[in-house]
């Protein structure tokens, strides 16, 4: 008997695994070829901008910055600390929600549903779309730091009240029922989820601004120093979430095993679900608060363009790259002079 069980078992994998390759035969050319028309698109699309005119002061090398030089950018760089812990956070934060042991736990215990994963997955890629095409055209017309915070903020306040219909509702598994509360539950998990991914979006892009940050405080170029702080950052919060989502379930008195989607709900997986969904929103808050403190808005970038524009006129009459660091640029706007040169990059 327990042979014949094994052997149909086997034949059911045999069979769903024969589906499966099926399925990534006319699904995997699929997406390689868009992949390759959409970087096309995106080589087309920065072409212009590869040009090494645009590097830097116009620099025709590529970075060529000793350790001391590197630890001079990195010492008192307000905008590149304050950003990358920000960037950090976000993404512990988005790892965390997006755990599969933590949606087993959301989903499959809280709410009593773990099919709604799934839906809830497909009901928010138009929301999505429609929210980054929106913070794009806000980013467009005021700034890249004026999107980042709007979105942690909308993050924030949408985790929160899912946080609270959690903690009120006596039955946790009545959230997925479709009724009126459920829906707005479900529509504000979904906004938290679209707008706390949001940050991790564009903060590669910010990071160009700090480069150009960089560059007007003290002439140099580099570009791959604050690239790989950043993936570090990265790498390091995504690599923290599953060990945090241990941690709770090990206090939940789960020591073998994860919690699985069906299992009973207990007070111990109840408090332990909504310890993860506070650590989520208080890493959101956190971002929230220390986004505004980011210095790098419209008009500082306006005027470190324009001191960069300045070196670049400074360097065409032949100084040294120890001349043009020590030559201060003065920017008048609205009556306010600001000095730039390397010991100004304290700010």
């Amino acid at each position: 008997m327990n042979f014949s069980i094994t052997f149909k078992r086997l034949r059911s994998l045999f069979y769903l695994l024969l589906c499966k390759m099926e399925f990534f035969k006319q699904f995997l050319p699929l997406i390689i070829i868009s992949s390759l028309i959409f970087t096309i698109l995106a080589m087309i699309g920065i072409r212009r901008k590869d040009n090494s005119k645009y590097f830097g002061i116009g620099e025709e090398s590529t970075e060529h910055n000793s350790l001391k030089e590197y630890f001079s950018i990195l010492k008192g760089n307000k905008p590149l600390k304050i950003l990358a812990l920000c960037g950090a956070l976000v993404k512990f934060s988005l790892s965390l929600v997006s755990d599969q042991n933590f949606l087993a736990i959301f989903f499959g215990i809280l709410l009593g549903n773990y099919m709604l994963a799934g839906d809830v997955s497909v009901w928010s890629i138009a929301p999505q779309l429609l929210f980054v095409f929106l913070f794009t055209r806000l980013a467009q017309k005021k700034d890249l730091k004026t999107s980042y915070k709007f979105s942690a903020t909308i993050a924030t306040v949408a985790l929160a009240i899912v946080l609270g219909l959690l903690f009120v509702t006596p039955d946790t598994t009545t959230l997925s029922n479709m009724s009126f509360v459920s829906i707005v539950f479900i529509a504000l998990w979904i906004l938290a989820r679209i707008a706390g991914g949001y940050p991790s979006s564009i903060v590669l892009t910010m990071s160009a601004d700090i480069t150009d940050y960089v560059t007007a405080k003290t002439g140099k170029f580099a570009p791959g120093l604050i690239g790989t702080i950043f993936s570090l950052t990265d790498s390091i919060s995504s690599s923290i979430a599953p060990v945090v989502i241990g941690w709770v379930v090990a206090l939940m008195g789960f020591k073998d095993a994860y919690p699985q989607p069906g299992d009973a709900l207990t007070p111990a997986i109840y408090k332990g679900g909504l310890i993860l969904i506070g650590i989520a929103f208080l890493t959101l808050l956190v971002t929230m608060i220390l986004i505004r403190f980011y210095p790098l808005d419209r008009k500082e970038m306006e005027l470190i363009a324009e001191d960069i524009a300045v070196r670049k006129e400074i360097k065409k009459e032949g100084l040294t790259e120890e001349e043009r660091n020590d030559i201060k640029v003065e920017v008048v706007e609205d009556g306010i002079k600001t000095e730039f040169n390397e010991n100004d990059l304290n700010l």
